[in-house]
């Protein structure tokens, strides 16, 4: 310190002080960075070259350790392998090793190992030699035991019968198991069983002699049998010998070869050891070279920052301090930097503003009165409210407003105070309300409060924390629920009204179609019964007129359907595999022979890419329904012009497709105000044009609806006089893979909303068969209408097919087991069974035939239910009978449908 005390006074700012010391630390870290770069550059030569040059030798080295390991492994096992199947195993495994080797390139190497193999494969040989000799001593054993046991049934003498005894218990299999002998030992107990044998041969021929022609050849046979197996033990110990040197070459060669290998490993290994030490030793020694140089550093900058700062900065404190009690301070040292120099300066002007701030003092005192009078007011008016508010802590209830008084019923704040449902309320779960108030900030919940009267009061109640009184609280703010409830309930019972009324009115929805569509299909079946049988010119046009406007009429029908349904949120989609292209083609189709009718021209333009989209995944059916939907409402609004519809791509990923489709007319077009109210129910652009041109005004409303169930859009451009174009866009996913197994049940290509007939499996359409012919064929017909009976039994006649009628569900059950028929029509709705109980009785009953229903039940869950109970399709009346024909062909005769 005295150092700088000696120094001649100059001023620096701290800023060019923190610069200096960042420029020092700077100089030692760039110093550090380029000696230790360096060192990292020879590492990474070092580690280059161990990486190109020395790590595949030292890898190849490693794998032909490891061949050659293995390569002695399988040679060892083979030695002892009783199998000359599993021994070919081995040689053929060794043989792929020496062919796999890594030193192709080294020829002594590969030299040597060819030789190894050689060695090897003598070795099995020597081997499979030596198996063979030792089954041919079997096979000696064998004629020995035979002979022996010959022998013994005719030997009499009990020391010969022992003897043999003996000498059959002891077999030549104990020395081929272990595979060890002693030649001359086994010499000897040779001529020792030769010598025995003779012995009792003798016996027994001197006690029979005629037993000798036949006992001799015996003899012979089991000492040839001695005898051969000693000779062949011999050449067996010799190829023992034989094979036990071959496996100590292998054993001797693989060892060289490993050891010459294993030596040039361990040169690579120490060389690699020792470039890795000597860059560790270079780094180690750059490490204290930098540890040092930044000890160095930080001594000096922790003088340089006690001299020019921290003595400066103790002064100020002791100046501060001795102003504070009024002292006389030291005399001010030195101050290098201008900053600290200029705080200085500036106690001086503190001690003289000293006065003011106690003077400011007073007027804080006076503010916080100020702030007690606040309080007192808030206070009042909190113990006034008539809100109830509750102030309490963990184990005591401090405070109750007038409010909470008199809302929970309680004569006043004391009584409050020692109310036990209160303190149940509010005290024992103290603690879940702190941590949820910790948590969120304020917690709400809803209580009933019991009044001491007994009366139930639902409350809410919101607790929040406070300081009141220097503690820490809670407030609770305590709210009367029970008007609330009033009218919650109030709104529950008119929910319940209008969900009555939906609910009756959607049953009044399927009522009337179902009581419409019979008659429908009344009148379309004797229409088309009237236009078949060759009318006068006067009475066919009037036919078609009455055919014409049932079809508009089934249109509508079928719009007040599933307006009904999408209005209670009932329409589902039926995700299926179909083509852009199958959806287009049949809307065209249809709308085409419309627009000619009114003298339209048509035209339908699909993009390319359409053409070769993969499968998508929608409603096929819905999809075409807001196209036809779109396209009709085009023709029936313009007189004179063209009807344009357009199909592409707008967007394609690997998972999705976006289709733009547009519908342009030339027709009367519609303004900006008409626009507004358009897609809305039972709503058109001009009320004239319902007299003009028909209908209710659906059309379109069910067409946005359909499009954004679908999660697309529809838009609109028109001008009066110009014509009106839509434009809808949707989203379909595609398909990833080829759908499994066949469509569960046929239907029309064309959408229900255009022909009235309701589809069971909306991805297959029925392709149907040219003049079929149906003789002999018999249909059991389930209907209780009479108009109907008529209808469908004449169409089948017309047809070939013999039918039977029965009148309701129990008389088509009892029909069946008396007849024999192909298929079965069945009727839903009839007296006495209806027809989904037939057909569960007919199928509990082993009926196998298929079962279509024809009724006006067009909902789908009406649908569900007839497959649910057995049958295997289901057609809305009033009948296409186009699509009736194709289901006869397909059931009756077998004819392919198009899926």
């Amino acid at each position: 310190m005295a150092l700088f005390s000696s120094l001649r006074p100059f001023r620096i700012r701290i800023g060019f002080f923190n610069a200096f010391c960042l420029l020092l630390l700077l100089a030692v870290v760039l110093g550090a960075y380029f000696a230790g770069m360096r060192h990292i550059t020879a590492i990474e030569k070092n580690a280059s070259s161990i990486e190109e040059e020395r790590m595949p030798v030292l890898m190849e080295s490693q794998r032909d350790l490891i061949t050659l390991s293995a390569l002695r492994r399988i040679a060892e096992v083979l030695n002892h392998s009783p199998s000359i199947s599993q021994r070919k195993e081995l040689r053929l495994t060794a043989q792929d090793l020496v062919k796999r080797n890594s030193r192709a390139s080294d020829s002594t190497f590969s030299a040597m190992l060819v030789q190894t193999m050689a060695d090897i494969n003598s070795l099995a040989d020597s081997l499979d030699d030596l198996d063979k000799q030792w089954n041919q001593v079997a096979e000696l054993e064998k004629t020995y035991h035979k002979a022996v046991l010959v022998l013994g049934n005719e030997a009499m003498n009990r020391d010969d019968i022992n003897f043999l005894f003996q000498i059959s218990s002891r077999g030549v299999m104990f020395t081929i198991a272990h595979r060890q002998f002693n030649l001359e030992e086994e010499n000897s107990q040779t001529q020792t069983l030769v010598q025995g044998l003779r012995r009792v041969f003798n016996n027994i021929v001197s006690t029979s002699p005629g037993l000798e022609v036949a006992l001799k050849p015996q003899l012979s046979e089991a000492v040839y049998a001695i005898q051969a197996r000693i000779e062949l033990l011999a050449k067996i110990g010799e190829q023992a010998q034989l094979a036990q040197d071959f496996w100590e070459t292998v054993d001797e060669k693989l060892v060289l070869l490993r050891e010459n290998i294993a030596g040039g490993t361990e040169s690579s290994i120490i060389t690699l050891l020792r470039s890795i030490i000597d860059a560790g030793e270079e780094l180690r020694f750059f490490s204290m070279w930098f540890l040092g140089a930044t000890a160095v550093v930080f001594l000096l900058y922790y003088f340089l920052v006690t001299g020019l700062v921290t003595v400066p900065v103790r002064w100020t404190s002791q100046k501060l301090a001795a102003l504070r009690e009024g002292k006389e301070c030291a005399p001010a040292p030195h101050v290098y930097i201008q900053e600290i120099a200029l705080v200085v300066q500036l106690l001086d002007t503190f001690s003289t503003h000293l006065a003011e701030l106690y003077n400011r003092t007073n007027q804080m005192e006076e503010g916080l009165e100020q702030k007690r009078n606040l309080e007192a007011v808030m206070h009042a008016v909190f113990r006034l409210s008539l809100d109830g508010y509750v102030v309490w802590k963990e184990n005591s209830i401090i405070s109750v407003s007038e409010g909470a008084v008199a809302l929970l019923g309680l004569g006043s704040e004391e009584e409050a105070l020692r109310n036990s449902h209160l303190h149940t309320l509010l005290l024992l779960q103290a603690g879940a309300v702190q941590e949820r108030i910790h948590r969120n900030g304020v917690w709400r919940e809803e209580v009933m409060f019991i009044t001491p009267q007994g009366t139930h009061i639902p409350c809410e109640l919101t607790h929040v924390a406070i300081q009141y009184s220097g503690q820490e609280c809670l407030l609770s703010y305590v709210r009367d629920m029970r008007e609330q409830r009033r009218h919650e309930r109030a709104l529950l019972a008119a929910k319940e009204q209008a969900e009555a009324a939906s609910q009756a009115k959607s049953e009044f929805f399927a009522r009337m179609s179902h009581e419409i569509r019979t008659p429908m299909n009344g009148i379309l079946g004797f229409v088309k019964r009237a236009l078949e049988s060759s009318p006068t010119e006067n009475i066919q046009p009037v036919l078609h007129k009455i055919q014409v406007s049932a079809d508009i009429l089934l249109q509508i029908i079928n719009d007040l359907f599933d307006f009904s349904e999408m209005e209670q949120g009932r329409v589902t989609l039926t995700p299926r595999p179909f083509t852009a292209m199958q959806a287009f083609t049949v809307v065209a189709g249809v709308v085409e022979a419309s627009a000619n009718e009114k003298g339209l021209v048509f035209t339908a333009k699909v993009d390319e890419q359409v053409q070769h989209l993969p499968l998508l995944l929608g409603d096929i059916r819905r999809f075409s329904q807001i196209l036809l939907n779109l396209c009709s409402n085009a023709v029936k609004f313009t007189d004179q012009g063209f009807v344009r519809l357009s199909m592409n791509v707008l967007h394609s990923t690997t998972q999705e497709v976006t289709l733009a489709i547009m519908v342009q007319d030339s027709g009367v077009g519609i303004s900006q105000e008409q626009q507004s109210v358009l897609f809305q129910s039972f709503a058109q652009a001009d009320s004239s044009l319902t007299r003009r041109h028909g209908g209710i005004g659906l059309g379109l409303m069910l067409a946005k609806m359909l499009t954004e169930h679908m999660g697309g859009t529809i838009q609109l451009s028109s001008a009066p006089g110009k014509g009106s174009t839509f434009h809808v866009q949707v989203t379909f996913p595609l398909v990833q893979q080829a759908p499994a197994g066949p469509a569960k049940a046929l239907t029309a290509a064309v959408p229900a909303a255009a022909n009235g007939v309701a589809s069971a499996a909306p991805n297959a359409s029925i392709s149907a068969p040219a003049a079929p012919t149906y003789a002999g064929k018999r249909v059991l017909v389930v209907e209780d209408n009479e108009v109907n009976q008529e209808i469908i039994m004449a169409f089948l006649e017309d047809e070939g097919i013999v039918p039977t009628l029965a009148v309701n569900g129990a008389e088509g059950v009892a029909t069946w087991e008396h007849g024999q028929f192909d298929l079965i029509l069945m009727d839903i709705q009839m007296p006495v069974m209806d027809g989904l109980s037939a057909a569960k009785e007919l199928r509990q009953r082993g009926c196998t035939l298929p079962i279509i229903a024809m009724t006006a039940h067009a909902q789908v869950e009406d649908q569900e239910k007839s497959f649910a109970a057995g049958m295997n399709l289901h057609l809305t009346k009033p009948i296409d009978y186009v699509k009736l024909q194709a289901c006869l062909g397909h059931f009756l005769l077998g004819n392919p449908v198009t899926l």
